[in-house]
């Protein structure tokens, strides 16, 4: 957020002070009972002025040039005229029939006169007209500043029952009472207290209903709170009691115009009119929750130079404020000043839990701030503000797949939700995890591909660091193959142990770390790809399932503002995918010229994990990794080819492509292709890896020797004869229904870099081989027994010679069972096939460089 730039221009208006002191918050009235702002010159008549009810010399009158300045010209004063020998005790009445009146509130604002403080100072009740009173507030004179000011309501019908007093009596009565001794019109030493704006009044206050479709907004920008808010006395939840009375006149909880934030108009502020000393100040939201499982609150908030105290922080009452719950602790000390920001939503049914109460139909949110300057003063100030308060039920949605998400209606859907970082943060030194300056949200200018919007996580200003999340809920019940596809960047980002995904089946009960970003070594302000993330596989890692409350986290942690040019940090997002993978084992003959300008779903990009071996410190698997069609890099005349190698020049990685190919049933496979060496050069980790049990394991087939090809021109590679590099490979490798060719490059300068390039383009791939048949007169039959079996499968050899290779095949040729070399043999070999469904098989071995096969029926 932008600094508040008319923060001088609403703290200079007298107008706007008067709104903001006896306006709005605790103002709010149903039906008035008594009001008076003594600007006839003269008490009404309900009035009964109680001058020296001891001593001597004694006044209470309405004074001229007293009042409210802005407001009115008078005033009602308590005190002495004249400095004389002794002490007098000023009193006023105000004797209210609150009869049928069971809630009644009272406001009133005040100043003194360089007055002390005298045990007599205060507010009292009576409900026998007056015979006998009861103090139900302490002036503190002492220790305010010369000027007006207002404490929060007076709950005058709960504070009579507080102190045992009949709160509907006809014969109520109210006083105001000061003692002093020197007279309070001299201005080197003075006494007494002034009064204006006294108004009795039954409370316009409504527990706001929120629902399914009922959200409780206030943006303030009426000028005052709504009538759901009250400004209150914070003894029930301040601690802080050194120093000073926790409530004084010059606490201030108010809506101010320059304060609105997103460019509005008012804000809620909390803090102090003057410096006299620290306070607290507490602000209440009522709210009707009755029945609600599922409530969330959303608030923007910043702070006026203001420093952490325990006592800023939010509370939660569910039984109308007769106790209230600390739940979440404020620390404006370390936001950055005059700036908004926002949290990630509250859960208030989680916190409500937390702390053992429930969504009730008298729920309270609170509001509370202490500090001792006041909120105007540009050198030393104490303040917070608040704008934008949303209560709510979300309405979260777990998505199906195919899931897409571009961010291009410029916001979130609702199967997003930015949330804390508690329970997957790990650095906690330096601050706070969470700030009002993190942000997750979607900007403008930040789109991939030519996009316009992109997801940006990160802060708004530069006030430490603090760990940001956003989270995708997704239904994935059922499903046993899910990838995920996303395009990621940063904005000069450090890397840091929580930059992260995280993954969670239980709804976000539990997250557990799956992927690690390295922020630091990608290039900076460039979108990149990291190979599809199998998502299945990293959450049987973790020891969890693919859940219908599914959800994957995407972390941050940072310290400056994402719009810093010079420093700043972030990382965005955009084009995510989550996705069941159409993947197709091509059969032969396989032919593939890239000239449909995508890859077909035979290919995939992969991690290199399996197959990369140089560790330089740095990942192998960056943004950078490219594995593209490109269009004007074909072999001549075709347009399109396949690009291998980086997007950026980042430092060392691996990047790897799969080609998905069923050979089974196949022989003397022979695969020809042809390269386009970009300046590339030899690497251990240029190769061609060969996987026949679908990409669980890997095995070097054909070093590619970079340096003996010549750069930038398509060269005709030597055959690569799968059949004879598979059957010579230690274990040898069987030709199977799940074949896998992997195309490996290791570089580190990007591929389109005419100067400094690395990696390679591919095209013209084909892939032959000779059919053979499971029914071929060619192999010898074994015998076996029991047939038909249930749990084992005894199979006589032909010699005791070692076997090589042991095959079971379904009635349509699919590989069931593979054991490249099952066991040393010996007269017969036991198969187990308990595990294997009713119907017809057929087992193959290969011994001495024969195969020998048998049918089998299994019950």
């Amino acid at each position: 957020m932008t600094r508040l730039q008319n923060f001088s221009c609403a703290l200079l208006s007298t107008l706007l002070l008067f709104i903001g002191l006896f306006g709005g918050a605790g103002a709010l009235h149903g039906q008035t009972i008594f009001e008076d702002d003594f600007n006839t010159g003269a008490l009404k008549p309900q009035w009964i002025p109680r001058p020296t009810l001891s001593g001597a010399d004694g006044v209470v009158q309405v004074f001229a040039d007293q009042g409210i300045a802005g407001v009115g010209d008078y005033a009602l004063g308590l005190g002495k005229l004249v400095t004389t020998v002794g002490i007098a005790v000023n009193a006023i009445d105000l004797p209210l029939n609150l009869q049928g009146k069971p809630n009644v509130e009272m406001t009133f604002s005040i100043r003194d006169r360089l007055d002390e403080t005298n045990l007599e100072d205060g507010l009292y009740f009576s409900d026998n007209n007056g015979l006998s009173f009861v103090k139900v507030l302490d002036f503190q004179p002492s220790d305010w500043c010369e000027e007006y000011g207002s404490f929060p309501v007076i709950q005058v019908s709960k504070l009579a029952q507080k102190f045992n007093l009949n709160p509907v009596s006809a014969q109520f009565v109210i006083r105001f009472q000061q003692r002093g001794e020197r007279s309070f019109n001299s201005f080197s030493s003075s006494d007494g207290i002034y009064l204006d704006e006294v108004m009795v009044f039954t409370p316009d206050l409504v527990y706001a209903q929120v629902g399914v479709g009922q959200d409780f907004f206030d943006d303030f920008e009426a000028g005052a709170v709504k009538n759901s808010w009250a400004r209150r006395f914070a003894d029930a939840t301040a601690s802080i009691s050194a120093g000073g009375p926790i409530n004084r006149p010059s606490g201030f909880a108010n809506v101010l115009s320059g304060f609105g934030a997103q460019g509005s108009t008012y804000g809620l502020v909390l803090g102090k009119t003057c410096g006299d000393g620290p306070s607290t100040q507490a602000i209440d939201l009522h709210l009707n929750l009755q029945g609600l499982s599922q409530v969330e609150m959303t608030l923007w908030v910043g702070d006026i130079s203001d420093e952490t105290q325990v006592d800023d922080a939010i509370f939660l009452s569910d039984d109308g404020g007769e106790t209230f719950h600390k739940v979440f602790e404020f620390t404006p000390g370390s936001w950055c000043n005059l700036e908004y920001g926002q949290f990630p939503p509250f859960d208030l049914d989680a916190l409500a839990a937390q702390v053992g109460i429930s969504l009730s139909d008298r729920f309270i949110l609170r509001f509370q701030h202490r500090g001792q300057q006041p909120y105007d003063n540009f050198s030393n100030s104490d303040g917070i503000y608040f704008d934008n308060v949303r209560v709510y039920v979300p309405n979260l949605v777990y998505a199906t797949l195919p899931f897409f998400e571009d961010v291009e209606l410029g916001s979130l859907r609702n199967m997003w939700s930015r949330r804390f970082a508690d329970s997957t943060a790990t650095i906690t030194t330096g601050g706070p995890i969470n700030q009002p300056s993190g942000f997750a949200n979607v900007l403008s200018g930040f789109g991939a591909q030519g996009s316009t919007y992109g997801l940006v996580l990160g802060k708004t200003c530069s006030d430490g660091p603090s760990t940001q999340v956003i989270d995708l809920h997704l239904n994935l019940q059922g499903l046993s193959q899910v990838e995920m596809t996303l395009w990621i960047g940063d904005i000069y980002d450090e890397t840091q142990v929580d930059d992260a995904i995280f993954l969670s089946d239980d709804g976000g009960v539990t997250f557990h770390k799956v992927f690690e970003f390295m922020p630091g070594s990608w290039c900076d302000r460039e979108y990149g790809r990291f190979p599809p993330f199998d998502l299945d596989a990293l959450a049987e890692q973790v020891g969890i399932g693919l859940s219908d409350k599914f959800i994957v986290r995407f972390q941050h942690r940072g310290q400056q503002p994402f719009n810093n040019f010079s420093n700043s940090d972030g990382i965005f997002l955009d084009n995510i995918q989550v996705y069941v993978p159409n993947l197709v084992y091509a059969t032969l003959p396989f032919q593939e010229d890239f000239e449909l300008g995508i890859l077909r779903n035979m290919w995939s990009q992969r991690f290199p994990d399996a197959t990369a071996t140089i560790n330089t410190g740095e990942p192998w698997s960056r943004p950078s990794s490219l594995v593209e069609v490109i269009q004007n890099t074909g072999r001549a005349p075709s347009t399109f080819g396949l690009g291998i190698g980086k997007r950026c020049a980042d430092g060392f990685g691996a990047t790897a492509v799969d080609l998905h190919l069923n050979l089974n049933n196949q022989r003397n496979v022979t695969m020809t292709y042809w390269l386009n060496n970009r300046y590339d050069q030899t690497q251990v980790d240029d190769a061609i890896f060969f996987s026949n049990d679908g990409g669980k394991t890997f095995h070097r087939a054909f070093s590619l020797d970079m340096n003996s090809y010549p750069n930038n021109q398509y060269t005709s590679m030597p055959p690569l004869k799968i059949s004879e590099i598979a059957a010579a490979l230690s274990p040898p490798l069987a030709l199977t229904d799940s074949f896998v060719v992997r195309f490996q490059q290791y570089g580190q300068q990007a591929i389109n870099n005419f100067t400094n390039s690395d990696g390679y383009y591919l095209d013209d791939i084909s892939v032959t081989g000779t059919p053979t048949s499971i029914d071929a007169e060619s192999l010898v039959m074994l015998a076996v027994y029991p047939n038909p079996a249930s749990n084992e499968l005894n199979i006589t050899l032909p010699s005791a010679a070692p076997v090589k290779s042991l095959l079971v095949l379904d009635a349509m040729g699919k590989t069931i069972l593979q054991n490249s070399s099952p066991a040393q043999a010996e007269a017969t070999l036991s198969l187990p096939v308990d595990r294997l469904s009713a119907g017809l098989y057929l087992v193959r071995i290969e011994q001495n460089g024969h195969s020998y096969q048998a049918r089998f029926l299994k019950n």
